[in-house]
């Protein structure tokens, strides 16, 4: 068996581990592991399409809404795009967060997605944010503490992730997983200006943004990060 055999070997056993739902912190661990041993080893496009690995999953974030949250978007944006997945959500009735991707990008993707809204319900519960609107522009400001987090460990993520042959893997990746789900249609919304109360709900929503245990879920390096 060849080094490549043996990484793609240790990477299947891995990716088996991350498909165990009953335990979803050793799932996030195993599936974080995986996809960081991908990417140390720079595989190839012929690599991952010739192995397991090629096999792509849509996974499903808990929480389910009755209509589309803007912060909510913005983490699963910002969930996706870190895990080199795509994030869809659907429509009404039931609005879903949902990820595209290879399957270890997808596992971890959606354990992440779970861990940062229960963070940021936990953090609007400790909070003295009152009545709806201000709870809401609370989390928001939480949520986008969290993209420009996760955006700035992106792009260095992103220094280190072309292959051997020059190939920028990421967008490489990208390609693949729409032609396998398909393209998706974009969508914008528009926002009212907030009032004082709700800004300053907002601002103690990216201070606590700032204090969320990203580091350790993003590593997969803390079994205790999904309990915040």
């Amino acid at each position: 068996m060849s080094d490549n055999d043996k990484v793609i070997d240790k990477i299947r056993k891995l990716l088996a581990m991350a498909e165990d739902t009953s335990s979803p912190n050793e799932a996030m661990i195993a599936a974080r592991k995986a996809r960081k041993l991908m990417d140390k080893h720079q595989l190839s496009k012929e690599d991952i399409q010739e192995s397991e690995l090629s096999q792509f999953l849509e996974t499903k974030a808990d929480s389910v809404t009755r209509q589309r949250k803007t912060w909510m978007l913005y983490l699963a944006s910002a969930v996706g795009q870190l895990n080199d997945c795509t994030s869809v959500v659907t429509s009404r009735p039931e609005v879903e967060y949902r990820f595209q991707g290879f399957t270890s990008d997808a596992v971890v993707a959606k354990l992440t997605m779970d861990y940062l809204v229960q963070e940021c319900e936990r953090q609007v519960n400790l909070s003295d944010a009152v009545g709806a609107s201000e709870r809401n522009f609370f989390r928001l400001g939480f949520a986008t503490e969290i993209n420009t987090r996760i955006m700035e460990i992106k792009r260095e993520r992103e220094k280190d992730m072309v292959t051997e042959t020059g190939t920028e893997l990421i967008p490489m990746k990208q390609k693949m997983i729409e032609q396998h789900f398909g393209k998706l249609k974009t969508f914008s919304r528009s926002h009212r200006q907030p009032s004082m109360q709700e800004s300053g709900a907002y601002m103690k929503g990216v201070n606590a943004g700032r204090s969320a245990n990203l580091d350790k879920q993003v590593s997969g390096s803390s079994q205790g990060a999904l309990n915040g």
